[in-house]
């Protein structure tokens, strides 16, 4: 670069990333923990977060995390999407409300799980 080369909008993207993912790993190591908030996982895909999801198979996932809706006509409609973790019960009488909204009545059943 001191010879006058520019870097791409994606060389610049990829090392901007590269700088954070070490400064992450320094604090990490200076400070002997092994989590940060916003952990980069993956250098191509940044925006990616684990989510801890306490599964036999898989206890940590990766991608976003989101609330679907159907309505009669059995069109989908996501409700919530994060990058992030959250607990589903927080948007779920809201989406439900917006169910109600758009349709004029309540829907036939919601289905959760336990938590």
């Amino acid at each position: 670069m001191g010879d006058g080369y520019a870097m791409t909008d994606k060389e610049a993207s990829l090392y901007l990333t590269i700088i954070t993912l070490y400064e992450q790993q320094k604090y990490m190591y200076d400070n002997k923990v092994h989590s940060v908030e916003h952990r980069i996982v993956s250098i191509s895909q940044p925006w990616l977060r684990p989510i801890v999801r306490g599964k036999g198979r898989a206890p940590v996932e990766f991608g976003a995390k989101f609330d679907l809706s159907l309505d009669s006509e059995g069109y989908g409609r996501i409700e919530k999407i994060s990058l992030e973790t959250y607990n589903e019960s927080t948007c779920l009488i809201e989406a439900v409300e917006r169910f109600r909204e758009r349709t004029g009545h309540y829907p036939e059943r919601v289905l959760e799980d336990q938590v």
